[in-house]
């Protein structure tokens, strides 16, 4: 039953801003249908704005983005590894295919039942009922009849799976850097153990120099650390925003995709690449925080008690001083608002589900 309107200009006004965005109770079901469509239109532009952000900071910063691929050549992928450095980077390329493996099915699966989803609807359905992938209004073209329907759907096809190349090869990049910048710090831990493994006085200078290498190798980390950071700062805030928003409405779209069951595998598609994304986003970004503040005790474990104390008192200090700065663990934020972790992905979680709630006791 709708309800009586109110006279006050202020209160329309209010009431008119809030249905722009969604946010206000409906009691009709003409409002209803239109809290859905609006809904529906929402879940799939914004993927799409978050692609073109990216796209733009990625230009912006492509100066960045060259020395980190620079650097990650030469000092990362290219190098030649010991037996136990490879074993490393072996399990390091698995966790890589794991995590873009997984995030790439589920955001082609996607793009995919898009591109299916009309096939079944039209299914019994012949000239004007026709339906795309995605509503076409331009002007007084006739979407719905031949040739023209196939020309566009051929369009919208191709457009679907190249956006959800753009949508996720960036996260993807993310994904490379971050966990072969993490596994460089656990690289360098492994090294700082074993830095006096055949430790003899005679070796002392060579000892020192080696450990000046490690300090060399660790500052150039936290370099790289801080160029993804400039990367990335603003995407990846921009990226967790969206993402409580897209899964707050895929959610509520799966829920009232009742009768369609390919409309359901649509937004339940949906869903699990938004949480597989954040989820990777704020793992890998966690490994970084933990593997950066780990080199303190990699220093602490390298059997420094068995130096002399009075040819080794500056080596000591040295690594003291290492020790103190990894008290402060490298990591990427948000915009410089907070830095990403794995706490991050249970926020973003619990904001998904509030505004979830709020969708659901709107629409009654």
């Amino acid at each position: 039953m709708a309800m009586a309107q109110s006279n006050y200009f202020s209160i329309k006004l209010t009431r008119f801003l809030m249905k722009i965005i969604g946010f206000w109770t409906v009691y009709t079901r003409k409002e209803k249908l239109m809290l859905r469509e609006a809904t529906y239109t929402a879940t799939t532009a914004i993927p799409l704005l978050i692609a073109t952000v990216k796209a733009i900071t990625f230009t912006v910063r492509k100066p960045e983005i060259t020395w980190l691929l620079e650097r990650s050549q030469k000092y990362f992928w290219y190098k030649k590894y010991n037996a136990s450095e490879k074993k490393i980077m072996d399990k390091l390329n698995k966790k890589s295919m794991l995590y873009m493996g997984s995030y790439t099915f589920f955001i082609y699966g996607t793009a995919v039942v898009y591109t299916v989803y009309p096939l079944f609807a039209n299914i019994g359905r012949t000239g004007e009922d026709r339906i795309l992938p995605f509503h076409f209004r331009l002007f007084k073209v006739p979407a719905t009849r031949t040739p023209y329907y196939e020309i566009i759907f051929g369009v919208e096809v191709m457009s679907a799976l190249h956006s959800g190349i753009c949508f996720c090869c960036f996260d993807n990049l993310l994904c490379v850097l971050t966990l072969h910048v993490g596994g460089q710090f656990k690289i360098l831990q492994n090294r700082l153990e074993t830095i006096f493994g055949n430790f003899s006085e005679r070796k002392s200078f060579e000892t020192y120099e080696e450990f000046k290498e490690c300090i060399i190798y660790h500052h150039l980390l936290i370099t790289y650390v801080e160029k993804l950071e400039c990367v990335f700062s603003f995407p990846l805030m921009f990226q967790l925003l969206m993402s409580s928003i897209v899964l707050c409405l895929s959610g509520f779209q799966l829920t009232m995709a009742s009768e369609e069951l390919v409309k359901k595998y649509l937004f339940l598609s949906y869903a699990i690449s938004g949480i597989v994304q954040v989820y990777m986003i704020t793992r890998i970004c966690d490994d970084i925080m933990e593997e950066s503040s780990s080199i303190g005790n990699a220093i602490y474990n390298c059997s420094w008690e068995r130096t002399s104390y009075i040819m080794f008192n500056k080596f000591r200090k040295d690594m003291i001083t290492v020790m103190i700065r990894t008290k402060y663990p490298c990591y990427l934020t948000a915009a410089k608002f907070f830095p990403i972790s794995l706490k991050s992905f249970t926020n973003v979680m619990s904001t998904t589900a509030s505004y979830f709630t709020l969708l659901q006791t709107m629409d009654g």
